[in-house]
């Protein structure tokens, strides 16, 4: 049911809003509002980093946030991949992982999709230490952020949905065996 509702919601909010998105923003703006929150990422990989003692991960993870943030206009323009700094991908569930948290069993969460006990465990401090929410005082810029970050996440989905429906005969049992 859960399924369902993240499917009626994607079909009638999220897609045409991503669609829209791609029509109207140009390349280099989605570019730049894509580099800005992959910025904000960076910021939480290079925490999760150092929670884990992967120290070598901590200085790419901390070159990319000072070098995006400083010279990249507050990370629009991503700098760091220019440079060689590779993207970290570490987030607070794989943190509670390194701890030896087991993952649990798989979830379908609303609005949030697929996940496990641990990784949606993982998504309480992403939103308790969210920057955008800490930098932002106004109440209708903040939610304006977060709903162009929700935006510019799925339309980076959209080209990745045509393999998805061809090749699933069941897309919600696809979407688990894959998870």
């Amino acid at each position: 049911k859960i399924f369902v509702f993240n499917e009626f919601v994607d079909t009638m909010f999220l897609k045409p809003a991503a669609r829209a998105y791609v029509a109207v923003a140009p390349a280099p703006v989605q570019a730049g509002v894509g580099n800005f929150f992959g910025n904000i990422g960076d910021g939480y990989s290079l925490v999760n980093s150092a929670l884990q003692g992967k120290y070598d991960k901590v200085g790419g993870d901390l070159s990319r946030v000072f070098v995006n943030t400083l010279f990249g206009f507050g990370g629009l323009v991503d700098l760091g991949t220019q440079l060689g700094y590779e993207r970290g991908e570490e987030d607070f569930g794989q943190t509670l992982g390194h701890y030896g948290a087991q993952p649990g069993p798989y979830l379908m969460l609303p609005l949030f999709g697929p996940s496990n006990v641990r990784d949606a465990a993982g998504l309480l401090p992403n939103f308790a230490f969210d920057p955008i929410s800490k930098a932002v005082s106004s109440v209708s810029a903040n939610n304006t952020l977060r709903a162009l970050r929700i935006i510019d996440t799925r339309a980076a989905l959209l080209s990745s949905e045509a393999l998805l429906q061809s090749a699933a005969l069941d897309k919600y049992t696809f979407l688990r065996s894959a998870y």
